[in-house]
Parts: C-alpha cells; structure tokens; sequence
C-alpha cells in the first residue's frame, strides 16, 4: 500500500506544476526483434518423402491378418549452416486412425481410415544403418529423453506421442566417435526403412477403391 500511495502522490504533484494549457504528450514505443537458435538446420528426405504403394488388389490381401507390403528405404539428410547438436524425432499425422489392436505398438503409425472409419494399415521407421555425418560414418544413437543415449540398432522411431514400445525409441542422433555423447553436425544423413503393412480384408471390409493416407513428419530437435 505504502508504494501505491507513493506512486499516485508523486502523479498529482507533476500534474498540479505543469501549465493549465498543455496537453498530455505520449509516445509509443515498441519491442522488436527475434529469437533465433545459435544455428539454423534444414531437413529433406529423399524422394521428396513419398512413398507410393500403388493399386493393391484386396485379394492380394490377407484375410484375417495384416499383410506386410514391403520396407521402403529412404534417407533422411540435414545441413546446418555451423556444427550443431540435434536429434531426429516423429510426429504421426494420423494417429487418430490407427487400429486399437495397434495401441500397445508403440512405433505404429497410422496410414488413415476407410470410408467406414476402419484403420486402413500402419508402418513404422526403422534405423539400422550408421549415420554419415560430414562425410564420416558415425555410429547411432537412441533415446527417450534427450539426456541419455544408447547405442542400439534395428530399432523403431517411436512417435514422441506415444510411450515407447519395448523395440522402440523417441529420438535419433549420431555419436561422436567411441561415445554416447551426440556429435555436433554440420551435415549429416541417416537411412531408414518405412516398413509398410495393411490390415487384413475383414478388418478394412471395402467395397470400393480405397486411398491409403499415411502422414508423419520428421523433425529436428537442437541439443
């Protein structure tokens, strides 16, 4: 209370000693600018990230079991414009389609629904190879934190939505040489394989040509 009073005393002393006849005077100003990370990073996948099954006969199906339609190498390339930590995570666009059965999969992601709203298939992006970091193979690593990471091959990028599955994990990164300590980067690419199934012909039950719609994004997460 003692400043509030303070404050409002010292507002009616400068107004009684300014002239009747002047006017309140004001001035703006403004707070500009931007927060930028130390470094800047871009991200591309090979064949611009798609990845076209084409028309699958529902014959060609399964009846009863999901059927796997194949694991589609793809390479995942960052550039930064100085070394720079980071890791790779996933989003999965389209989780809400994802089958129920599908739930305690924790890399499965979804590939969109049937005009019915029946789960359509899942994938998953599995990293087995090393990571070439500025023209040098590099070991890979894994993690669910960000903190500590694992050396660890043949496992499944876990959607970070989800709680990892006993085969999965969040995040990528390539190690410095003979650690588990991420390495600061200044190009870096990495292969994986999109390994691609479709639910089984009961589970779908179309009548007619269906699309299939997987969506996922890949991003970079600076350290």
């Amino acid at each position: 209370m003692k400043c509030i009073h303070l404050v409002t005393a010292m507002g009616l002393a400068m107004f009684a000693a300014s002239p009747a006849w002047a006017l309140p005077e004001s001035a703006e100003m403004h707070v500009s600018g931007a927060v930028t990370a130390a470094s800047s990073c871009s991200l591309s996948i090979s064949n611009g990230g798609a990845i076209d099954l084409g028309q699958i006969d529902i014959g060609s199906l399964n009846q009863s079991s999901s059927t796997n339609v194949g694991a589609f190498a793809r390479t995942v390339s960052v550039t930064c414009d100085s070394p720079t930590r980071f890791a790779l995570g996933v989003i999965d666009n389209r989780a809400d389609t994802l089958n129920t059965a599908r739930l305690s999969c924790g890399h499965c992601m979804a590939m969109g629904w049937t005009t019915s709203q029946r789960p359509i298939g899942f994938y998953g992006l599995a990293f087995y190879d090393d990571a070439i970091v500025d023209g040098v193979s590099r070991t890979l690593l894994l993690s669910n934190d960000l903190a500590t990471w694992e050396v660890n091959f043949g496992l499944f990028l876990t959607p970070q939505a989800k709680v990892p599955s006993s085969n999965g994990r969040h995040f990528v990164a390539a190690a410095e040489p003979s650690t588990t300590l991420v390495i600061a980067a200044t190009t870096m690419s990495i292969q994986f394989y999109a390994d691609v199934f479709l639910e089984s012909r009961e589970t779908m039950a179309i009548t007619q040509q269906t699309p299939i719609d997987g969506n996922s994004t890949l991003e970079i997460i600076y350290l």
